[in-house]
């Protein structure tokens, strides 16, 4: 998600220990999932759910810049909001950054 989210020309920002550890504690908590999507095996996107019961928030879906325009986004947006609703989740709900991005999660 960091990669997809640096500015062009930038490093992107490296999580640092407390960061990885919160992350930990809320994934065996159950209180957030994660979705690495993957195009021929390489990394090609993130996203994350925020978990609150029956509602989710999804959030920080990036697509790093060589597979912008291919599908990724939806498909890992598609896949946090699919495994919610199949867990008994009743709402599933995003910002999106811009009208390009709503447009991918209006689809969705």
């Amino acid at each position: 998600q960091a990669a997809a989210f640096a500015r062009q020309g930038e490093p992107a920002a490296v999580p640092g220990h407390a960061d990885v550890g919160r992350l930990r504690e809320e994934l065996l908590a159950g209180a957030q999932r994660c979705c690495l999507g993957l195009v021929h095996g390489e990394p090609a996107g993130a996203g994350s759910a925020l978990d609150a019961g029956e509602v989710c928030e999804i959030a920080g879906i990036g697509t790093l810049p060589r597979w912008r325009g291919r599908g990724v986004a939806g498909a890992v947006t598609s896949a946090l909001a699919g495994e919610h609703f199949r867990g008994g989740g009743s709402l599933a709900w995003l910002s999106a950054a811009d009208e390009r991005a709503g447009r991918v999660y209006a689809r969705v």
